[in-house]
């Protein structure tokens, strides 16, 4: 027993501790009119881009690693009438806004679209974060075309704005 012992006591030094990885944490609000597809978009970069989507009530954080040290949380907020007050509360707080719109919408849909659009783009919080527009619908039959898009947005006569196309 003796020599079991001394050889479990001679063996007791603590490995060393690494050090703590620092995980940098980027949020982003995901912003659009109701049914543009924002959140049917988070579930595809989950991978689960067949799942069945219901209407965002408020809103739902998802969060995804980005590599060992990085996390993405998205607050896919609800584009409904009602609930768009809340969106502003999120504007201080993410560092990057993804703008949805459904490429397939009506006359009225785009009139919603476009003044929402413009209220997020000008607003004084979110002046000078990156912003990602994402016509959704694309393929699906009466979408607008990107210079349709890009026009109605103003887009292209924004300063600040790179307009990138990519049809793959």
């Amino acid at each position: 027993g003796s020599v079991v012992d001394t050889a479990i006591s001679a063996n007791t030094s603590t490995p060393p501790v690494p050090a703590p990885v620092e995980v940098k944490i980027i949020q982003m609000a995901m912003l659009g009119i109701q049914g543009a597809g924002k959140t049917s978009i988070i579930n595809a970069l989950q991978g689960n881009g067949n799942a069945n989507v219901k209407p965002t009530l408020g809103f739902k954080p998802t969060t995804m690693m980005l590599g060992a040290n990085t996390k993405i949380k998205f607050y896919d907020l609800g584009g409904g009438k009602k609930i768009r007050d809340i969106w502003t509360q999120y504007y201080h707080d993410v560092h990057a806004i993804i703008y949805v719109i459904d490429s397939t919408s009506d006359d009225a849909g785009w009139d919603d679209t476009i003044a929402e659009f413009k209220k997020v783009a000008t607003h004084s919080m979110l002046m000078n974060k990156p912003m990602l527009v994402v016509g959704n619908k694309h393929n699906d039959k009466g979408a607008k075309s990107i210079n349709d898009i890009c026009d109605k947005l103003g887009l292209e006569t924004n300063r600040s704005c790179n307009v990138i196309v990519n049809c793959n």
